[in-house]
């Protein structure tokens, strides 16, 4: 009764490939990859590493949370995506002006794998890895709009198998970044952590502008 047919199951993995690739394109992961090399080209390979399991299970945990209960949670907050999108726009625009105000970093060459969080090479993890460049509103709506296809037994294994899937895929793009990383010399970071804050400038403005585009009156405003 409660299982899944054959034809069903088919369906399922086809719809399951469907919602990978809706949430692959919201999620943008080949861009995320970059960034990561760019901010976590100062840290340690260990520093790295925890830093993928963590941001890997907090988005995971995030997409699957929205794919099932975003809707209740925002109504019950009576936000909404617009104003999300412009919390974690200004949220960004603080690291990224943070990271190109910052002073270079003490020499941590004599013993990399000890060297711990500070301010010179923050834990990343949380704010910005997992939220919002892992799961950030695109990707969270998309996992949104997934659940709201349907709620048969089939189709919530897909959408847990589409998150898992993302960010699995996600974490080894991540993890092929932090190998990359030890070919860029002393030099390269400096410039790489520069360039990677403007660029999460960029992104916090231009996700501060969507936002706003959604909430009243500034819809207005921005329209005309």
């Amino acid at each position: 009764m409660g299982v899944c047919t054959q034809g069903a199951a088919v369906g399922a993995c086809g719809c399951l490939w469907e919602m990978f690739g809706l949430l692959w394109d919201a999620a943008n992961p080949f861009a995320v990859a970059v960034l990561f090399f760019a901010m976590c080209s100062r840290h340690s390979e260990k520093q790295r590493r925890a830093m993928i399991r963590t941001a890997s299970f907090i988005a995971f945990s995030m997409l699957l949370v929205f794919a099932f209960f975003g809707q209740p949670i925002i109504a019950v907050l009576e936000t909404g995506m617009p104003s999300l999108r412009v919390a974690c726009g200004v949220l960004l625009a603080i690291i990224g002006l943070g990271m190109l105000r910052s002073d270079d970093p003490p020499d941590s060459k004599k013993d990399p794998e000890t060297f711990t969080f500070d301010r010179f090479r923050p834990n990343w993890s949380i704010m910005p890895l997992a939220v919002p460049l892992m799961a950030g509103p695109d990707s969270l709506t998309a996992a949104m709009n997934c659940r709201a296809a349907g709620c048969d037994g089939c189709l919530c294994i897909s959408i847990i198998g589409s998150i898992a899937l993302l960010v699995i895929g996600m974490a080894l793009l991540l993890l092929a970044a932090a190998y990359l990383v030890r070919f860029c010399g002393k030099t390269l970071p400096k410039l790489f952590f520069r360039i990677a804050g403007l660029v999460i400038l960029s992104i916090a403005l231009q996700m501060m502008l969507v936002g706003f585009t959604g909430i009243e009156p500034f819809s207005s405003i921005i329209g005309s």
